[in-house]
Parts: C-alpha cells; sequence; structure tokens
C-alpha cells in the first residue's frame, strides 16, 4: 500500500512542532518573581511573566530583602496599622490595656512613668538608662528605610524616645522584638505626661501575611 507524502509530512509536523489537538487550552500568563536568595519569596522589583514558574522563580512578591535569606515577610511587618489605646487611669493588668503583640512582648504602662513589659515585668522600675520594655529595641526610622541602615538601642535611651516620650509624639520609628525576630513600624500617637494617669496612644503596623 502506498503512502502519501504528505499526510506523512502533515504527521511528523503535528509531533514535533504544533499541536493538532482542538483540545489544547490557551496558557493563561502570570507575574513570577525572582527568588535569588532561595527562600520562598519572591522580589516585586524583579518578575517575569510566564505560563509556569521559571527555575529560580515564584508566584509571590512577598519578600523584604532578596539577597538575605534570614529577612522574610514573617520578620517584617507592613500590614494594615492599627491603633492601641490606654486611657488615663486605665488599669493595665486588663488586656485591653495592654497591646499584647506576641507571647513574649506584652506593652503597658501604668498611671506614670514609661512603657514596660508585662510578660517580663511588674513595672517601669529605672530611668533613662532603664532596658525596659524588655525584649525590646527602637530606631528611628521606618522598615522601608531598610532596618540595616537603622541604630537600634534599648527603649527609653534610643535615639526615639530620646528620655522624653512626649517628644516623640508624631516620630516614626521602628520597635524590633528580640525573641520574636520582627520588625514593626511604629508612629506614637499621644502620651500623658508627669502622674496625669499614664495614657497613651500609638499605631502599628501589622503582620504582612497571616501568621501560623
Amino acid at each position: 500500500m502506498n503512502k502519501n507524502p504528505f499526510l506523512l509530512l502533515l504527521f511528523v509536523l503535528c509531533l514535533g512542532f504544533v499541536s493538532c489537538s482542538d483540545d489544547d487550552e490557551p496558557c493563561t500568563p502570570q507575574n513570577f518573581f525572582a527568588d535569588a536568595d532561595g527562600d520562598g519569596e519572591g522580589d516585586a522589583a524583579n518578575f517575569i511573566e510566564d505560563c509556569v514558574a521559571p527555575a529560580g522563580f515564584v508566584d509571590n512578591d512577598l519578600d523584604p530583602d532578596d539577597n538575605n535569606a534570614t529577612f522574610r515577610s514573617v520578620n517584617f511587618w507592613t500590614g494594615p496599622r492599627i491603633t492601641v489605646t490606654k486611657a488615663d487611669n486605665a488599669d493595665w493588668t486588663l488586656a485591653e490595656n495592654q497591646d499584647r503583640i506576641t507571647d513574649n512582648v506584652w506593652i503597658t504602662r501604668q498611671n506614670n512613668q514609661f512603657l514596660f513589659n508585662i510578660v517580663n515585668e511588674s513595672t517601669y522600675d529605672g530611668g533613662c538608662g532603664s532596658l525596659l520594655p524588655s525584649d525590646t529595641e527602637w530606631a528611628l526610622g521606618t522598615i522601608a528605610d531598610g532596618v540595616d541602615t537603622l541604630t537600634f538601642q534599648p527603649a527609653i535611651q534610643s535615639n526615639f524616645w530620646d528620655c522624653s516620650p512626649p517628644s516623640a509624639v508624631g516620630m516614626n520609628a521602628v520597635l524590633h522584638l528580640i525573641s520574636d525576630d520582627i520588625y514593626i513600624d511604629f508612629t506614637l500617637l499621644s502620651w500623658t505626661n508627669n502622674n496625669g494617669g499614664g495614657g497613651f496612644s500609638y499605631e502599628r503596623s501589622t503582620p504582612s501575611v497571616p501568621q501560623a
């Protein structure tokens, strides 16, 4: 039986170059982001559009620093801000008057003096040289400035609080939770000075992604 050369050529083309099926679904391209440090999070500024992720690319843009695998979104809280408030003379031992950021850090204030971490401390006890709130350090600036460029110090003696909380109202800072290794944007909104009742309020950022 003679074979038709034209049919043979068409068969080869179908196998090697094109799909001859009418059932093929079209590709839906999406953005994939470079993951240079291999931590599973991508660089929002370095992406390509494709149907599948090429080697070295991932499907998210969460990485705050794609050159450092130890810097991941879980360490940098840049999510929506919340406002934390303790009214003058409010009971600082109650949960509603504490900022329970993690299991290690619950920030509050008595009816005078400075903030403290009620997880480990029962009161603020110290002057400008105090290390309270425990397990925290602070720097003037924002996460967007790059935490590598900021100077972190114990709370009240830091360049943000500068031993004078009222002067810090309206200023931006980064709070570093040391044990948790979390960086949080922080802005002091109000501060009741002297023995006026210990009121304060501030805004802080929340997790960038849901926490496990």
